[in-house]
C-alpha cells in the first residue's frame, strides 16, 4: 500500500471515528434528557397520588 493511501485511510478512519463518537455522545445526551423528563413526570404523578 503506498504511503499516501495509508495516510488517507488513517485520516478517513480518524475523522469517521470522531463523527461516530460525536453522534454517540449526542444520542446519549438525548436518551438522558428523555429519561430525566420521564422521571420528572413520574415524580409529579406520585405527588398527585399522595394528595
Amino acid at each position: 500500500m503506498p504511503g499516501s493511501t495509508k495516510t488517507a485511510l488513517v485520516l478517513g478512519l480518524g475523522i469517521g471515528g470522531t463523527i461516530a463518537l460525536a453522534l454517540l455522545g449526542a444520542f446519549a445526551a438525548l436518551v438522558r434528557a428523555v429519561a430525566r423528563a420521564e422521571n420528572e413526570e413520574d415524580t409529579g404523578r406520585q405527588e398527585g397520588l399522595r394528595r
